[in-house]
């Protein structure tokens, strides 16, 4: 049989720029190894996120996304800005 070792590690930043405004920083990394012919992966993961509170009723986030896979078979990268508005009624 073969076998299959897959390893982890994050890490989370945050830190309050006022008292309503929070950045943060998320990165992380994961791995996968195989034998007998299995063919291993990886992948990093880094996430950077600002939200602020803009009224008592309204808050607001923007942010940016980066993932990038490796693989033999698949290998893709992505980026993305994201961004949210929440209400409360």
């Amino acid at each position: 049989s073969s076998g299959v070792v897959q390893n982890g590690l994050s890490a989370n930043f945050s830190y309050r720029l006022s008292g309503k405004t929070v950045a943060s920083l998320v990165a992380g990394r994961q791995s996968t190894s195989g034998s007998n012919g299995v063919a291993g992966t990886s992948s990093k993961t880094f996430n950077v996120n600002l939200s602020t509170q803009l009224t008592r009723e309204t808050s607001a986030s923007v942010g940016a996304r980066r993932v990038i896979f490796d693989s033999a078979t698949t290998p893709y990268s992505e980026t993305a800005v994201t961004g949210n508005l929440q209400v409360q009624f």
